[in-house]
């Protein structure tokens, strides 16, 4: 608080005014150095699948007390790290800074779970080390697994065991198949357990479903969906032909959570 006053010999008809204070509040802000409570992680999307397919992006911004953007340099990207709690379980890449005391990170795993992220930035100048307080968390989400079921004798069909260990209902809503070509060869239905999904007569390489234009018979959204934890099923895809020894088929399938979300695909390479 500063004040000024004056005075004078002469007769003042106003004496009040004579005396005038302005306060005015200094913010220490230490330009340049990291305030851990003003500085932020963010994740986008906060959701994404473990299949390793999806990446997730993580943005570090340091700010100093005043809530200013730091300055780069002190700061530059060799010197703030972002690590993950479950370690080597993800995989952490860093990018180019998107601007003074930003920076971004790519971040995706093939281990479902939630991820916690936290950043260090170390100042160039005085060799100061800070842990920011502030994390980000990224939910990966799982898939199925799937092996083929090799089963004796001459077979007409692919027998695949489907495990849903993902944490969520899954939802078969794709399938595409690319198999030996040979003529007459054709698809005659998809299966998965006991109820039949597709019946039809399709040659098409590669055999493509929903997009190939082969609807789902009707009635069988929930015949098509797996709860987590819920064991093994089988899906099976029947041909017009003998599978013979030694061929190879490369199988997509597509899955949501549901409701249409959270999709994830499994690629499978089988050599019967």
């Amino acid at each position: 608080s500063n004040t000024a006053s004056v005075s004078s010999a002469q007769p003042d008809a106003q004496p009040l005014n004579n005396t005038a204070t302005v306060t005015t509040t200094v913010n220490n802000c230490r330009h340049n150095e990291v305030a851990l409570d003003h500085s932020t992680l963010t994740a986008s999307p906060t959701d994404v699948s473990a299949d390793n397919a999806s990446t997730s992006r993580v943005l570090v911004t340091l700010r100093d007390a005043c809530d200013n953007i730091l300055a780069s340099p002190p700061y530059d990207l060799q010197n703030v790290t972002l690590s993950s709690a479950r370690g080597g379980l993800d995989t952490i890449t860093p990018l180019a800074p998107t601007g003074n005391g930003q920076y971004l990170f790519d971040v995706k795993s093939g281990t479902s779970g939630t991820s916690t992220y936290s950043a260090t930035a170390t100042n160039s100048v005085n060799g100061a080390t800070v842990n920011l307080s502030a994390t980000a968390q990224v939910n990966y989400y799982g898939c199925v697994s799937m092996q083929e079921h090799v089963l004796a004798g001459s077979l007409n069909f692919l027998h695949l065991d489907v495990l849903n260990n993902s944490g969520l209902t899954r939802r078969l809503t794709g399938v595409s198949l690319i198999w030996p070509q040979r003529g007459g060869r054709k698809i005659q239905s998809v299966t998965l357990q006991a109820t039949t999904l597709w019946s039809g007569n399709s040659n098409n390489n590669p055999f493509v479903i929903p997009s190939g234009g082969l609807d789902w018979i009707a009635g069988t959204d929930a015949a098509r969906s797996i709860a987590s934890g819920a064991g093994t099923q089988a899906l099976k895809l029947n041909f017009s032909y003998s599978i013979a020894a030694g061929e190879q088929y490369s199988l997509v399938t597509t899955w949501d959570d549901g409701s249409g979300a959270r999709v994830c695909t499994v690629t499978t390479t089988i050599t019967h």
